[in-house]
């Protein structure tokens, strides 16, 4: 009878812990599934983060996580890094470190994090950062790390990854939801992510997600980014307050209604500035030429610097203050230019938008906080402008790859709008290099190329422009792909500031270009762009492929063969035709001359796993084709 109590209570307190308290009682690595460590550099051994949602203007957030480091590229994860606003305050309540046999050999408390800079070129930050690093790198070990959250408004709720990054496997991973029963809670659901467990009691809603056995991927070339590959769960406030402004995120209208009344007010300006906005475009009639002084009056007037203070960092500070002290973030600056361009008479909209060069787009099927920059829309009869603001040298109406061919919410004066910005063909997005190759009789020679960089190009060129030539030449050089040259003189520059093309001037000298056999000469025709990297045989693909954007390379090189040799054979024109691209390449001769031409055409679009080895296959007969070479003999 005593026997029988004892293991039915035993049972009762079995049922009642939770798992992770169970689980602690093994932490050794040895008892990982071996399908779990494969490909992983990290397990996740356990995780559960607790929302508890007490009103439109509070919560707190609570994480329990224990993972198993098993090499050095996971030691992030044994790192607890956390701030503090007047918006959420983090605290730390426990670090525990584990050996590889689950021994426990170290154990932090909150008193022992540290104060640290944010590292960053903030002008003012009203944020405090901290960290508590264990220091521990004997590896494989294990990490139990618990903190909490304090949030003071209900802007911004957690995301839910079914995988934690790549090489990172996990045995368990629990999302719980705790809120009042007349609370709406938003969620999305993206696809094969697991379907919300809901459950009511004593005057609470309950919401859980949970995720078992999840094995790890590795990055994959060429594939679509991470979040576009994990199954995950968004979740939003429907009503919400924050720094006492009350707000709805049920529809985007809704949504920009808000963030509308934080930039009310914000963009009246006065004093001398109006009366030099008014004369700078006097002697203009067209409103195109008008936005434009306008546009490039607030570059050179101004400078760029990030202001992370009140509301989250999403009000900007008034266009007033902005005039007077000559700087300002995004917001700020974008503000700004509406300002000045109130003066004139024309009006523009605060834009919101998800920036970065190959980051994901808005989720736009779902309406909440998901932006981090802002830019300026001029609407027009014809066609829409664009102003980023807080670059002084971006080109007028140009995006370039930080904004473009996205969604992004404009803030109208009837609430939020979803459009799209622009999305530039392959025509824009180009390469264009001409060059004129000298070879001697010992295969060296001179070499003057001409390129232009165009738009997507331009972005990841334009640096160049504003360093100074010792800088230039450094860098110049390491992006010369030519085996034994010497770079003789060279020259950049934008020929129109208002366009996103830069030219660069190269005069090189060649050593060796051609390999000489004998009476031979083997002379390789596309002279610094060929495809040689190819990407990598994955077995068992898990990811999508993606090429982010259509993009367009041409070469003309025009080769003079030195004196006594002649061409043996001419070769035939290459085509090649494929859904990822185009590629052509001929050869013709005009005397002495060789004229080499050569374009590649990239598709912008996401294809489907099956079809990576037809991508290989593109990429290995582009690569043939651009390591062709002309076969030069010598007369006797």
């Amino acid at each position: 009878m005593k026997t029988s109590s004892f293991l039915t209570i035993l049972c009762l307190l079995v049922s009642l812990c939770p798992w992770n308290l169970i689980k602690a009682q093994n932490y050794s690595i040895e008892s990982i599934s071996p399908e779990l460590k494969k490909n992983a550099s990290a397990v996740l051994r356990y995780s559960e983060e607790t929302v508890q949602i007490k009103s439109a203007s509070s919560a707190t957030t609570h994480l329990k996580a224990v993972i198993s480091i098993l090499n050095e590229d996971a030691r992030e994860f044994s790192v607890y890094n956390g701030s503090s606003d007047k918006f959420s305050i983090d605290h730390l309540d426990k670090i525990i470190i584990y050996d590889q046999n689950g021994k426990k050999v170290k154990s932090f408390g909150p008193s022992l994090v540290k104060a640290v800079s944010n590292n960053s070129s903030n002008v003012y930050d009203d944020a405090y950062y901290y960290c508590l690093d264990p220091e521990y790198r004997t590896y494989p070990f294990t990490v139990e790390l618990e903190y909490t959250t304090d949030l003071r408004g209900l802007f911004v709720l957690p995301t839910w990854y079914k995988y934690s990054g790549y090489n990172v496997s996990t045995e368990k991973d629990i999302l719980r939801v705790i809120a009042p029963s007349d609370y709406k809670l938003r969620y999305y659901e993206n696809k094969n992510a697991n379907t919300v467990k809901i459950s009511k009691e004593g005057g609470t809603t309950t919401y859980t997600w949970e995720a078992d056995s999840v094995m790890a991927v590795k990055y994959e070339p060429l594939s679509v980014s991470f979040m576009a590959f994990t199954p995950y769960v968004s979740l939003a406030p429907s009503d919400f307050e924050i720094g006492g402004k009350k707000g709805n995120s049920e529809s985007w209208q809704s949504f920009g209604l808000f963030r509308k009344e934080l930039i009310k007010d914000r963009e009246k300006i006065e004093g001398p500035v109006t009366d030099t906005v008014k004369a700078l475009i006097s002697s203009t009639p067209d409103t195109t030429e008008m936005i434009r002084r306008i546009y490039k009056f607030m570059q050179n007037r101004t400078r760029y610097v990030s202001i992370q203070e009140g509301i989250g960092g999403w009000q900007p500070i008034e266009a007033q203050k902005v005039d007077k002290t000559k700087y300002g973030d995004c917001k700020a600056l974008a503000n700004y230019t509406r300002a000045l361009l109130s003066i004139a008479g024309i009006k523009s909209i605060y834009t919101v938008v998800r920036a970065g060069r190959d980051v994901d787009d808005i989720l736009a099927a779902f309406p909440s906080n998901q932006t981090n920059h802002a830019i300026l829309c001029v609407p027009r009869n014809n066609d829409t402008i664009w102003l980023e603001c807080t670059d002084q040298y971006s080109p007028f109406n140009y995006l370039g790859s930080f904004t473009d061919d996205r969604h992004v919410l404009l803030i109208t004066d009837d609430g939020g709008k979803i459009v799209k910005t622009p999305k530039y063909t392959a025509d824009q997005n180009c390469q264009i290099r001409k060059a004129n190759v000298t070879i001697d009789t010992y295969g060296g020679g001179t070499a003057d190329i001409s390129t232009d960089y165009c738009y997507e190009f331009f972005d990841g060129m334009r640096g160049l422009l504003y360093i100074d030539q010792e800088a230039r030449k450094k860098v110049i050089t390491n992006n010369i792909d030519i085996p034994g040259f010497s770079l003789i003189n060279f020259s950049v520059k934008q020929p129109d500031s208002d366009k996103p093309v830069m030219n660069e001037n190269l005069s090189i000298k060649l050593s060796k270009y051609a390999t000489i056999m004998s009476d031979r000469m083997l002379l390789p025709l596309n002279l610094m762009n060929r495809v040689e990297r190819l990407p990598s045989n994955v077995a068992d693909r898990k990811m999508d492929i993606e090429i982010k954007r259509d993009r367009k390379l041409i070469d003309e090189i025009t080769y003079k063969i030195p004196s006594g040799y002649t061409i043996t054979a001419l070769p035939q024109p290459i085509e090649i035709k494929s859904q990822f691209g185009h590629y052509k390449a001929e050869i013709t001769q005009n005397g002495n001359e060789i004229i080499y031409k050569r374009e590649i055409i990239y598709n912008k679009g996401i294809y489907p796993v099956g079809d990576y080895q037809q991508l290989l296959d593109f990429y290995k007969s582009i690569s043939a084709a651009d390591n062709t070479k002309l076969a030069l003999k010598k007369q006797m």
